[in-house]
């Protein structure tokens, strides 16, 4: 807040709005930093639904022997 009101007051106002202003942008989170996406692997299928697939996925659970 001290900080806030020091940086408003270098403005050259001490309205509320502004110190509030002011201390939000100070405490706001920061964006993470972009991914470096060169080292991944391109994706040449897409991805597709296929409910026949998933089906058979379901009837293979169901009859697997519990760990």
């Amino acid at each position: 807040l001290a900080l806030a009101l020091a940086l408003a007051l270098a403005q050259g106002t001490g309205h509320l709005c502004t110190i509030e202003n002011i201390l939000h942008r100070l405490t706001e989170q920061q964006q993470p930093a972009a991914l470096n996406v060169v080292n991944y692997p391109r994706i040449d299928a897409l991805p597709e639904a296929n409910c026949q697939r998933y089906d058979g996925l379901m009837r293979e659970v169901a009859h697997a022997e519990p760990c």
